[in-house]
């Protein structure tokens, strides 16, 4: 018998019972797993809904902060003229914008070690 797949418990779930990839406890087209993602997915969700609640402040200081980058480069595109601009924002943006979440990131970590998030505690993450 291989190595289990997943966390194994005293009550296991129908999908939590595979220990070879094969087996045919495991089926590939069984939903359950589906149905798991998005109760993950939801609990991510309600868990970030929670954090920003606490502490607004920082989550809309990253919305306009990105906002703001935006709108910059729509202006840079009409004020060069070029749509060349445009394509190295909409290429650069996805990946600066996981940068600038950090602070967000940094808020859920203090919450969620019973701290109160501050100004200072946040911006140390980037620096």
């Amino acid at each position: 018998m291989g190595r289990p797949i997943g966390r194994v418990r005293s009550r296991q779930r129908y999908w939590d019972r595979c220990y070879e990839p094969a087996s045919p406890a495991c089926c590939a087209r069984d939903e359950r797993p589906l149905i798991r993602a998005v109760a993950l997915l939801r609990r991510a969700l309600g868990l970030g809904w929670r954090d920003f609640l606490a502490a607004p402040a920082f989550g809309i200081f990253v919305a306009v902060l990105c906002l703001i980058a935006g709108w910059g480069m729509a202006a840079l595109t009409v004020w060069a003229g070029h749509t060349f601009w445009l394509v190295l924002g909409v290429f650069g943006f996805p990946l600066a914008a996981p940068f600038a979440a950090l602070g967000t990131y940094e808020v859920s970590r203090l919450r969620g070690l019973g701290e109160r998030p501050s100004v200072g505690r946040v911006l140390r993450v980037y620096g």
